[in-house]
């Protein structure tokens, strides 16, 4: 994950849209990162890479 390149296509997008001011409000930037850090995380889950475990409150992340 590479968060300039994030910011980056969040700001492009909002030009493209004109929206201005073009600068990415934090939530939407938190809520984007949150997205592909869930992604990334799905796919090393099913590459078998890492293993997920249930806790008390939560969930917990191990690497296999």
């Amino acid at each position: 994950m590479d968060i300039l390149s994030i910011i980056n296509r969040l700001q492009e997008k909002r030009r493209s849209e004109k929206i201005t001011p073009d600068h990415v409000p934090e939530v939407e930037l938190m809520n984007a990162i949150h997205s592909e850090a869930r992604k990334e995380l799905n796919e090393l889950f099913v590459s078998g890479k890492i293993g997920i475990t249930k806790t008390l409150n939560s969930k917990a992340i191990y690497i296999k």
